[in-house]
């Protein structure tokens, strides 16, 4: 897949990318597809999105990466848009999150980052999403 095509599936989904190797990530992954009722996200591991080159992924896999329409927010900015995207209560907590400084929620986000494999480990692999997920995801085959 080239950037191209990434570009025109990101005009009608956003897409998210993670760490896929992160527990944690993958958690967050999980409950962001439980709460996204209208199936509005697509997904790719930073890891998958660095081996086929379709974004600049130089905040590395200590970023997650939202490319909405062309436009792309890393850290808390990226979370507190994937928030207003899952319904009223995500929403609200979105935009009180906002309330807060770029440099503080970001300083919070680099924090759980840096310390987040100790916490709560890595997987050998990146996951392999569940047969009814599997068209949420973009991979590199």
């Amino acid at each position: 897949m080239d950037r191209a095509n990434l570009d025109t599936i990101s005009y009608q989904h956003p897409i998210i990318l993670f760490d896929g190797e992160c527990i944690l990530c993958n958690h967050a992954i999980q409950c962001i597809i439980n709460k996204d009722k209208t199936k509005i996200f697509k997904f790719m591991a930073l890891q998958t999105a660095q081996e086929i080159a379709v974004v600049d992924v130089a905040q590395g896999p200590d970023s997650i990466i939202l490319w909405k329409k062309g436009n792309i927010l890393y850290q808390s900015d990226a979370i507190l848009e994937i928030m207003s995207e899952l319904g009223t209560g995500y929403r609200f907590l979105g935009k009180i999150g906002k309330i807060f400084p770029r440099i503080i929620r970001n300083g919070v986000y680099s924090l759980i980052a840096k310390t987040r494999y100790r916490i709560w480990g890595k997987m050998d692999t990146c996951m392999i999403p569940p047969k009814d997920w599997k068209e949420r995801f973009i991979s590199s085959g």
